[in-house]
């Protein structure tokens, strides 16, 4: 008997090795929270000058800078307490910051102070984009609807706005001709000629149906002249990335993932098993890519979005952006935790000896460790491992994403070692799942997505 658990738990800690070396083969280093927020406020966007200056913004005027990679946040004086939803610098010392009614912000100090510029609209702005220190745009837009009890939606309206500079945003000058009036969220240009934006707006299909729609615009002569293109999806789109002229890649609601390898003409669906809102992306390199959404999930391709696989991280509320400055250092923003509202950020940094830290030479656990379920997604089956440097009681139940308990997976004594118990998805819904296991002076929470 002791021959055979002690093969057992061999063959489980050979396992572990082979499935976190398949794990590392996708994305080498590993996200950490790096700064949350107590006062209750998110973060919507990150921007990353070089490896060691960076701004996030968020709701409530806020404006952090950090000046050593990330690791420690100071927070700046923006001098207003309208939701700010995206920044951009074309320079070393010259940046600017967009959000609610109209709200423009620039520094020309690198961010140390701030100065609100006039926008000449009144709408939501979402997004600011400069490709150098002189040329940058602006995208935003607001919608209403008027609702009666007795006679449902009427007077649904959208108003887009696309602002342009050309003296380094000291001026800025409002573009008409941009298609269907709907919201524009991100914008994106590939070099000076080639720009893309995303966005949404409804539709209303009678007095009591309203529907949602999208909308993708593309220029080819610098932003002068924009033109509407169709996609087969109707779901709202978030954020945007052009690799190069013709290579584009669009996130949205409800796990849209868009691609385009023709410049925008024509547009492809592209699954990676989520069915939650994804909210922000990024090419480091034509190969590496990252995708962040609700849920906390982040999304990692390294074969230029052929395939995506989630990575692991233990928060649960919505990531909102993600900014990489090279392939092996990034940043994303969000909310703290599930069911939270306080901001977080988090980085990314690689380091491949990170993985094996919790392994001792006797290769037995030196703390009480939970693993990643493999494979994930996963449909309808999966394997979650855990490790236990003595014998004790364990508890791992599954949870809804919403906090609701679904079941028991185990409860009981387990000896010393690596353990693994099965999980089978059969009779649940796709969808994002939350684990947790407790122990002796343990609790830890991890996520599984259920593909269907």
């Amino acid at each position: 008997m002791f021959i055979e658990n002690k093969i057992v738990v061999v063959f489980l800690w050979i396992f572990s090795l082979i499935t976190m070396s398949v794990k590392s083969t996708f994305a080498e280093g590993e996200w950490k929270v790096v700064h949350t927020l107590e006062t209750g406020q998110s973060l919507n966007a990150i921007f990353f000058l070089d490896l060691q200056n960076g701004y996030a913004v968020g709701t409530e005027g806020i404006i952090l800078k950090t000046d050593d990679g990330g690791d420690n946040w100071f927070l700046q004086t923006s001098g207003t307490d309208n939701n700010l939803s995206s920044v951009n610098f074309g320079s070393q010392t010259n940046g600017w910051v967009v959000g609610d009614n109209g709200t423009i912000l620039q520094t020309e100090d690198g961010g140390d102070s701030w100065q609100a510029i006039e926008s000449a609209t009144s709408d939501h702005l979402h997004d600011v984009y400069f490709l150098d220190e002189n040329r940058g745009w602006i995208v935003g837009g607001t919608s209403t609807v008027r609702f009666s009890m007795s006679s449902g939606f009427s007077n649904l309206r959208h108003s887009n706005v696309i602002l342009t500079s050309n003296d380094g945003g000291t001026s800025w000058s409002q573009i008409t001709n941009q298609g269907n009036k709907r919201i524009l969220k991100s914008i994106h240009f590939a070099d000076s000629l080639h720009g893309f934006a995303v966005g949404y707006g409804y539709y209303l299909n009678g007095p009591w149906d309203i529907v949602d729609r999208n909308i993708i615009i593309i220029t080819n002569d610098g932003g002068v002249t924009w033109s509407s293109k169709y996609s087969e999806v109707n779901d709202h789109l978030y954020d945007l990335y052009a690799i190069d002229q013709n290579n584009i890649w669009i996130v949205g609601d409800n796990g849209i993932l868009l691609n385009s390898t023709n410049g925008g003409e024509d547009w492809y669906q592209q699954s990676i098993n989520a069915s939650t809102s994804l909210s922000g992306i990024y090419f480091p390199s034509s190969s590496i890519g990252w995708i962040v959404g609700a849920g906390g999930l982040i999304y990692h391709t390294n074969d230029g979005g052929n395939s995506f696989t989630v990575q692991e991280i233990d928060i649960y509320n919505s990531l909102n952006s993600v900014y990489f400055i090279d392939e092996k250092n990034g940043w994303a923003v969000g909310s703290e935790e599930f069911l939270a509202s306080g901001g977080v950020i988090l980085k990314y940094t690689e380091d491949l000896n990170t993985s094996l830290s919790n392994i001792d030479s006797n290769h037995f656990p030196r703390d009480i460790t939970l693993m990643q379920n493999f494979p994930n997604p996963f449909n309808p089956t999966t394997h979650i491992r855990f490790g236990l440097p003595e014998a004790c009681y364990v508890k791992i139940e599954l949870y809804n994403i919403v906090g609701q308990k679904i079941c028991t997976l185990f409860e009981g004594y387990k000896n010393a070692g690596y353990h693994t118990i099965e999980f089978n998805g059969s009779n649940l819904a796709g969808g994002l799942y939350l684990y947790r296991m407790q122990s002796t002076n343990f609790n830890k929470v991890k996520k599984m997505l259920l593909a269907k």
